[in-house]
Formats: structure tokens, sequence, C-alpha cells
């Protein structure tokens, strides 16, 4: 089982025409490669979670309510390939989201709220300031492997230092 956190910072707002450095899509994801075919694809994962959203565990969608996962990939070196989405309906308020990282002329955020009668949609792209980052959550063998013999070697000077030290037994007499 592979855990995983990623992150992508700096996206192109192509409706307001203007860079914003600060805005991200970031999350978590966990899967086995099981077919062994050095990917993780969609079946293979067993959580899904991106801008707080467990996209893995959706319940089953309602004419009101929503969510699930349309695409995943990853390959090692490479970057996420993904398209999750959500919807929410109500007679006062309605949204949709829609994350994609599937291919770089689409939007990698595309949100949608329509509250009475007033409405914010974003479109937000990535362009060639974007940074993509992706972290292991869980430490590699051989990360381990030292953190181990770390500790041993803390433990056996420990010991050691013990055992140099005098033994110093005095007897208290009664005054």
């Amino acid at each position: 089982m592979q855990h995983f956190n990623f992150e992508f910072r700096g996206f192109w707002d192509a409706n307001s025409n203007y860079w914003s450095p600060d805005q991200t899509l970031g999350g978590t994801f966990a899967g086995d490669d099981r077919n062994a075919d050095q990917q993780i694809s969609q079946d293979e994962l067993t959580s899904l979670v991106v801008n707080g959203r467990d996209y893995y565990s959706c319940p089953t969608p309602t004419p009101q309510a929503g969510c699930g996962i349309s695409y995943f990939a990853y390959q090692p070196g490479d970057v996420i390939k993904l398209h999750v989405w959500e919807y929410h309906y109500s007679y006062e308020f309605s949204a949709v989201i829609d994350y994609q990282t599937l291919d770089p002329a689409q939007a990698f955020m595309n949100e949608g709220y329509l509250a009475e009668e007033h409405g914010v949609i974003m479109n937000w792209m990535p362009t060639l300031g974007t940074s993509y980052f992706l972290v292991p959550t869980v430490p590699e063998p051989s990360m381990i492997a030292m953190s181990l013999l770390g500790l041993g070697l803390l433990g056996t000077l420990r010991k050691r230092r013990r055992s140099r030290q005098p033994v110093c037994q005095e007897t208290l007499g009664d005054a």
C-alpha cells in the first residue's frame, strides 16, 4: 500500500485574467499496484481526498447531491491525472465543483455556485508557473531501517554510559 500527499500551486484565472500564485489544489491518495503495471489506477485506489473532500467514499448520488471519481492514474515520475466532481442542488442553492488534471488545456478547478441570484464561477488553468509536489506519506523501507539502526545505537550508548558510572552505596546510620 502506498500513501501520498500532493499539491498543485499557482493557477491562471481564465475568467478574471490574472495569475494567482496562492491558489492550490491538493490532497492525499492511497493505493496498491495490484496488477504490477508500475502505476496506480482508479480501480487500485483505497482513498482519494481532494481539497478536503473524500471522493473515494462518496455516498450513492441522489438528485440533490452527489460526488465521485471519473478518472485517476498515477505513475512514478509523472503528474497525477485525476477528474473528480460533486454537485449540490436545493431550492435556494446549487453548486457544481469539478477538479481535473487530465489535460493542461482544461481547468484544474472549475467551481460554480449559485445562491439567490449571486454566482461565483472560477476556472483556474495550469501554466508554466504552476508547481507540483508529490510526497510519500509512509517512509520507505530503507528509511525505517536507518531509523531502527539509529535507535539501536542510541540504546547501546545509553547502556554503556550507565555501566561506566560508579555505583555509590551509602549506608545512613540512625541519627
